[in-house]
């Protein structure tokens, strides 16, 4: 009984010490992630990411607030650190995917209004190819069932609307959307290539 309680103290005080260490790492990297987006090394921060596998949750939704941040001041910018976020969305904890959702919608708002695409056709196609991918996440879905419907109508206009802004990519997800049974899914790698512009 002693080794039980022993035991499971000992986990408690583990599983502690993992959670409480996960959430200043974001903070000790902030500046890291900063530097590679400035400098426009997207592979940085998968590298980042890659190191720190229990930040990734909240390396998504430090992503996801520097590229809402921008969408208007920098569109192209903002929608390859959006595009950088996508694989990490899933690690996103519980009590913050109702924040990325919003985060998300708030993105393709933006993404879908027709002078941002006649400004900026590469950025939303990219936007658009990275929220279908995202808001098929479980954790994402759980929070905004619709959401991914959404996505996939306005990214379907686009593609019709653009048929040459809108990337290959965007075209190949939006079509696997379609079909029945199916949702896009992302690259188990951890990189997602923005289409160049």
């Amino acid at each position: 009984m002693k080794k039980l309680i022993l035991s499971v103290l000992f986990a408690f005080f583990i599983c502690t010490c993992v959670h409480a260490s996960a959430s200043p790492l974001i903070d000790s990297q902030a500046n890291s992630i900063h530097a590679a987006i400035n400098s426009g090394n997207f592979a940085q921060v998968n590298a980042i990411a890659a190191a720190n596998p229990g930040a990734q949750g909240e390396i998504a939704m430090f992503l996801l607030s520097q590229a809402q941040a921008k969408i208007t001041s920098n569109p192209a910018l903002a929608a390859k650190i959006f595009a950088t976020a996508t694989p990490f969305v899933a690690q996103i904890p519980d009590n913050q995917t109702q924040s990325a959702a919003t985060i998300i919608a708030s993105i393709v708002a933006s993404a879908s209004s027709p002078a941002f695409q006649k400004s900026n056709p590469g950025a939303a196609s990219d936007i658009f190819t990275a929220a279908l991918n995202m808001s098929s996440q479980p954790n994402i879905l759980a929070v905004n069932s619709g959401l991914h419907a959404k996505v996939l109508v306005d990214a379907n206009s686009f593609v019709s609307a653009n048929p040459d802004g809108a990337g290959k990519l965007l075209k190949d997800t939006v079509s696997l959307a379609q079909t029945p049974g199916t949702m896009p899914t992302i690259n188990t790698i951890g990189a997602f290539a923005p289409s160049a512009q």
